[in-house]
């Protein structure tokens, strides 16, 4: 009698644990999702602290304070290599030290006439885009990260800029992406190789998307019903297809033996202050990505930047 009276209270109570259980995430939003396993966060929606926003103040010039101001996005692709975990001596796991250069570098300078800007750079998506002064050449430099095994001596509060490039900017440009990558034979990120897309809204067509195809290889993609193959080095603007709603159909593909094999099949429909960015790039080939190609797809809004002052009316 006693044992049969705890197996129903048992069971009662696992009812209702059951019952407590919260049900499953909902899938993540069309166009949203990453080819590396996860969701592509949009950190664009990531407010500006106004520490940041006075700093930018600070290294401007008066005159360049007056001009329209234009956006800035830095994306380094690539991949990204995993922690080494080693085993101690006394069985306890550590990782093993890698160069800070061994992945991209994550904070970025544009040159101004006082000082420079500060531009975060989102790992292989287009990140948030931050405000520089119109000028007819984008100077970029990567912030050189600390090495902890490096000269304990180095002045902390020193900022070490590594030029990467001075771009030329078309006189109506109002949105640009730097894009950065290194050679598959480069071992660390000290002298990324760069381009520059001018992705402005009055540049680019309604039913175009953003590629960036640092795979290596050819990518294939639909238009319709007609396969077309994207180039190894393309960096740019892309036409789909796109019905009355303004939707587009995304069919990606990669290279796999003699055939191609499918890295996305969906339905992407950016708001009219929207542009789809599509990131390919090269990773060691795995059960689950046996082409060895990643990719990214998230959407930005292309919204025309805050004047840095107010203009004086007459």
């Amino acid at each position: 009698m006693m044992i049969r009276t705890a197996l129903l209270a048992w069971t009662m109570m696992m009812v209702h644990v059951s019952a407590q259980t919260p049900p499953p995430p909902p899938p993540p939003e069309e166009g949203g999702a990453g080819g590396d396993g996860g969701s592509s966060i949009d950190l664009s929606k990531i407010p500006i602290p106004e520490a940041d926003r006075q700093i930018e103040e600070e290294v401007l010039t008066p005159e360049e304070r007056r001009l329209t101001p234009i956006q800035v996005a830095v994306v380094p692709v690539g991949f990204i290599p995993p922690p080494i975990i080693e085993i101690g001596k006394d069985g306890m796991p550590r990782e093993k030290y890698r160069h800070p250069l061994a992945y991209p570098p994550a904070v970025y300078h544009v040159k101004t006439g006082k000082g420079t800007v500060r531009v975060l750079g989102s790992q292989n998506q287009v990140g948030p885009f931050t405000r520089v002064p119109m000028m007819s050449t984008l100077s970029l430099s990567y912030e050189r990260p600390p090495d902890p095994e490096g000269d304990e001596d180095a002045d902390e509060g020193e900022v070490d800029l590594v030029k990467i490039d001075d771009f030329s900017i078309p006189g109506s440009a109002t949105h640009l992406v730097v894009v950065l990558w290194k050679e598959p034979s480069a071992k660390r990120w000290t002298s990324p190789r760069s381009t520059l897309i001018d992705v402005s809204p009055g540049r680019l067509k309604a039913n175009s998307v953003v590629m960036v195809n640092a795979s290596g290889g050819e990518l294939a993609m639909h238009r319709g019903d007609v396969l077309f193959k994207v180039k190894p080095d393309h960096k740019g603007p892309l036409e789909l297809g796109m019905n009355a709603k303004g939707e587009m159909p995304l069919i990606l593909a990669a290279p796999a033996g003699n055939g191609w094999s499918q890295l996305v099949n969906q339905v992407i429909a950016p708001r009219k202050d929207e542009k789809a960015f599509i990131v390919a790039w090269r990773v060691p080939p795995s059960p689950a990505q046996p082409t060895g190609v990643a990719f990214s797809c998230v959407r930005k809004r292309l919204t025309k930047a805050e004047p840095f002052e107010e203009k004086q009316r007459p």
